[in-house]
C-alpha cells in the first residue's frame, strides 16, 4: 500500500476532524487549498465508519476510479470500430499521472469519474429526455465542483450543452416556455451560489489558491504534459516533444470537425466545446479578476476529454479513411507499457520523499526500546502531516507531536532531507540510518 501523502495527510489532520458544516464553509483553512470539500466529507464518513487506515480513507477514490472505468468505456463505445474503442480506453487508463491520484485521498480522481459520468448522463438525456436523468445530471455536476473547484467551468459547460440540447428539442415559442427549458440551470446555479459563496469568499480573503501568472499553457498544460510523462528523472525534452504532439493532434481534432462532421453525426462537438470554453474562462477570469492560472494536477481534467475528443475524430475521419481507425493503437499500446514498466506500489513521485515515513518510525520505535521516555523527533516541514498521520493511527503512545521547525530544536532524534544533514553534522549530530528510496536521512 502507497504510503499516506503529505497533502492527504494534511486533510486527514487538519479538515476530517471538523463539524460538516466548518468543512463545507471552509471555515480554518490555515491558508491552504488542501480541503477539497467532496474528499474530505468522504474520509469523514470512511473514517468514522471503517476507521483511519490508509485504505480506509482512500476508499472513496478507489470506487471514483471504478466509476471513471465504467463512464469512460461507456463513452468510448459510442465510437463505431472496436479498435478505437480500445485505443481510448487504454489511453484513458495509462496516464499515470492521471491514474495515481485515484489512490489518493484528494479530490482530483474524484472530480475526473464525475465528469465523466457527467458528461454520459448529458448525451443520455440527448437520446432519451427524463426528469430523472436531468436532476442526478446536475447533482453530479454539483459533487464535481466540490471535489475540484477548477471544474466549476466545466460545469458551467455541461449546463449550458443541457440548456442548448433541450432548446432544440423542444423549441419553445413563448417566454413562459422559455423559463419552464431554463429552470434546471437556473436552480442549479441559484443552489451553487448558495454552497460556493462562503468557500469562495474565504478562498479571495486568504488568497488559498495553488497556481502561476505566467499563461494558461506555462502554468497549466506544460506542467501537466511533463508530469503525465513522468519517470524517476526529469528531461528537459519532455514538454517540447509533447507541444508537439498536442499540437499535430488537435490540428487534426479541428480539421476533422470541419471537413468531416457534416458526413457524420458526432458527439466531437460538444468534447471539443468542453475542451476550449473552459480554457477560454480561465484566461476571461484571469484578465478580468487578476486570478491565477490552475497548476498541472488541478487541470487534470483536461486529459481524459482530450483523449476522447481526440477518439471521436479519428472515428470520423475514419469513415472517409478506414485505416485511420488503428492510428491510435500503436500510441496506446506505448503508453500502457510506459504505465507497466513505470508505475510504483511504493512511492507518488511528487511526494516521494513520504515513502520511508513508515520505515523510519518503525525504525525509531525498535531504538527508544531503551528508553522508556517519550520521544520528541525534530523534522523537515516535510514530513510533519505525514508522521503525524502515522503517530495518530498507530497509536505510538512514546512518540510525542511532531512539529514544523522542530528541525532547529533539541529533540531525540531528527529526520531530515539530503540538504540539511550539513547542518546535522555542523551540530555534531550522529547519522544513525539513511532511506535510499526517499533519500532522507534519521539522525540523533
Amino acid at each position: 500500500m502507497l504510503p499516506f501523502t503529505h497533502d492527504e495527510s494534511l486533510s486527514y489532520l487538519l479538515y476530517v476532524p471538523m463539524p460538516v458544516t466548518d468543512i463545507t464553509g471552509y471555515v480554518n483553512t490555515y491558508g491552504l487549498p488542501n480541503n477539497h470539500i467532496l474528499n474530505t466529507l468522504l474520509m469523514k464518513f470512511c473514517a468514522g465508519v471503517f476507521g483511519d487506515s490508509t485504505l480506509s480513507l482512500r476508499l472513496p477514490n478507489l470506487i471514483a476510479l471504478v466509476a471513471y472505468l465504467y463512464f469512460g468505456f461507456r463513452l468510448l463505445k459510442k465510437t463505431s470500430s472496436s479498435w478505437l474503442l480500445l485505443s481510448g480506453f487504454l489511453l484513458l487508463t495509462s496516464n499515470l499521472f492521471a491514474t495515481d491520484f485515484f489512490s489518493l485521498a484528494r479530490g482530483y480522481g474524484l472530480a475526473n469519474a464525475l465528469m465523466l459520468g457527467a458528461i454520459y448522463l448529458l448525451i443520455a438525456y440527448n437520446e432519451s429526455p427524463s426528469w430523472k436523468k436531468t436532476v442526478w445530471l446536475f447533482i453530479v455536476c454539483g459533487l464535481m465542483i466540490l471535489a475540484n473547484f477548477t471544474l466549476l467551468h466545466v460545469a458551467l459547460v455541461i449546463a449550458g450543452c443541457y440548456e442548448i440540447l433541450r432548446f432544440r428539442k423542444e423549441r419553445p415559442v413563448s417566454f413562459r416556455g422559455y423559463m419552464k427549458i431554463m429552470q434546471p440551470a437556473l436552480w442549479f446555479f441559484i443552489i451553487m451560489a448558495g454552497v460556493l459563496y462562503e468557500p469562495f469568499r474565504t478562498i479571495i480573503k486568504w488568497q488559498t489558491t495553488f497556481g502561476g501568472n505566467e499563461s494558461f499553457w506555462a502554468d497549466s498544460v506544460n506542467p501537466l504534459l511533463t508530469d503525465s510523462i513522468y519517470t524517476n528523472n526529469s528531461f528537459t525534452w519532455k514538454p517540447y516533444v509533447a507541444f508537439v504532439v498536442v499540437v499535430l493532434l488537435l490540428v487534426i481534432t479541428a480539421v476533422t470537425a470541419m471537413i468531416f462532421l457534416r458526413k457524420k453525426r458526432s458527439w466531437l462537438p460538444l468534447f471539443f466545446v468542453l475542451l476550449i470554453v473552459p480554457v477560454l474562462l480561465f484566461q476571461i477570469q484571469h484578465v478580468l479578476l487578476g486570478t491565477q492560472y490552475p497548476v498541472s494536477r488541478t487541470v487534470q481534467y483536461l486529459y481524459p476529454l482530450f483523449v476522447i475528443a481526440l477518439v471521436f475524430a479519428i472515428d470520423v475521419t475514419a469513415e472517409k479513411i478506414n485505416w485511420f481507425r488503428f492510428s491510435l493503437l500503436p500510441s496506446a499500446l506505448l503508453l500502457a507499457v510506459f504505465f507497466v514498466m513505470h508505475y510504483s506500489t511504493e512511492y507518488i513521485p511528487e511526494w516521494r520523499y513520504d515513502s520511508s515515513n513508515r520505515a523510519v518510525l518503525e525504525d525509531i520505535e525498535q531504538l527508544r526500546k531503551k528508553e522508556p521516555k517519550k520521544i520528541q523527533v525534530g523534522v523537515n516541514w516535510l514530513f510533519e502531516p505525514g508522521l503525524n498521520y502515522e503517530r495518530k493511527r498507530k497509536k505510538y503512545a512514546w512518540l510525542q507531536p511532531l512539529y514544523r521547525g522542530s528541525i532547529d530544536s533539541a529533540c531525540d532524534y531528527y529526520y531530515v532531507t539530503a540538504s540539511d544533514t550539513a547542518g546535522m553534522r555542523a551540530r555534531g549530530r550522529m547519522l544513525i540510518r539513511s532511506y535510499a528510496l526517499s533519500n532522507t536521512y534519521l539522525y540523533r
